[in-house]
């Protein structure tokens, strides 16, 4: 028995997206005269945030396998598990 499996994947645009579209149109047309860095930046600051909640992620997840516990309450405790 042969099982098919669909892939469906998302042919949407962003806002992010969109607006960096917008940019580098209106910058190749000559309309604007900024620096790449601020058309690009719809780009790069999706990219940065990206890195920035995998960085957190990784960080919790090397405490969680260390063996440190996090409580959240009036601030951060950090204590280490009693074997």
């Amino acid at each position: 028995m042969k099982i098919d499996i669909i892939h469906k994947t998302a042919n949407t645009l962003t806002f992010p997206m969109l607006l960096a579209l917008l940019f580098i149109t209106l910058k190749l047309t000559g309309y604007i005269a900024w620096s790449w860095w601020w058309v690009l930046s719809p780009l790069l600051i999706g990219l940065a945030l990206t890195v920035a909640i995998a960085l957190v992620c990784g960080i919790l997840a090397l405490f969680v396998l260390l063996g440190w516990g996090i409580v959240v309450g009036v601030g951060w405790l950090w204590a280490r598990r009693k074997p």
